[in-house]
């Protein structure tokens, strides 16, 4: 059976997330009673969370899910514009598509689905490389980053 891996907002790189004027840091109860450090956008137009994983955690011939997993709070705004999303992996296969996160469900931890991969036996390992971003000059602010996770894909849904 293969594991899920969990990076949480902490292990991620958020441009300007040290910066109290643009990201709050705070601590969201999960629902086994444990508390997490999550990321609160207050605003921000250069929107950038990138993060590294190594493959050889990961078992060959699995596929694999990635997705940031994010929260709208009720005066989320400046979402008009899709972010990119794109998972580059130790091979050289790059995967990269736009979403729109307009409309997304408010006050609940979502699923931001950024790509679905498979480690192939005798494949090279090492870092992959993934990223949410959207720099227009909207002014982007009311969403949270709880962490990304990569899982089986076959247990998604």
């Amino acid at each position: 059976m293969a594991n899920n891996f969990v990076l949480f907002a902490r292990d991620l790189s958020i441009t300007w997330g040290n910066d109290e004027r643009y990201w709050k840091w705070t601590y969201e109860k999960e629902p086994d009673g444990s508390y997490v450090e999550v990321a609160e956008l207050l605003k921000v137009s250069w929107f950038e969370i990138q993060g590294k994983f190594n493959t050889n955690k990961l078992k060959p011939g699995t596929s694999y899910k990635l997705a940031f997993v994010v929260k709208f709070n009720e005066d989320a705004s400046g979402w008009g514009n899709p972010v990119n999303l794109e998972l580059d992996l130790p091979n050289g296969t790059q995967m990269q598509h736009k979403e729109s996160l307009n409309n997304m469900p408010r006050n609940q931890w979502i699923e931001v689905p950024v790509a679905e991969f498979t480690v192939q036996e005798n494949e090279t390992q090492g870092e992959m490389n993934f990223s949410m971003t959207e720099t227009s000059n909207n002014l982007k602010k009311g969403m949270a980053i709880n962490a990304v996770v990569i899982a089986p894909a076959e247990l998604s849904g």
